[in-house]
């Protein structure tokens, strides 16, 4: 069977809807939202307006990531996972495995 090849630029296409992907959008939307409500419910909890304000930038940082961020074309999400499954991995690479030339 004969391949068809397809222009990388085709293949890149993303559909966007008023400048933004729609991850992006979902991205934009999570990170406005869920710190607003959270804050609202820290504060009815009174925990102090510090630790509010750490969690509320660590999920503005999350969000904003998992919608806007990528790496050697991997989304932020597949990043994570090639990290924790190269550390925590049950699979350990040592040089045999591998098939160095210093066996």
């Amino acid at each position: 069977m004969e391949k068809i090849k397809i222009p990388k630029d085709i293949r890149k296409y993303k559909e966007k809807f008023l400048v933004f992907t729609y991850r992006e959008w979902a991205a934009i939307l999570a990170t406005i939202v869920i710190p607003y409500f959270l804050n609202r419910q820290m504060t009815l909890w009174r925990i102090e307006a510090s630790v509010r304000e750490t969690v509320n930038w660590s999920l503005i940082f999350c969000f904003a990531a998992f919608g806007f961020w990528k790496y050697a074309g991997m989304t932020f999400e597949k990043l994570v996972y090639k990290i924790v499954s190269f550390y925590f991995g049950k699979t350990k690479y040592s040089a045999k495995k591998r098939g160095d030339i210093f066996d």
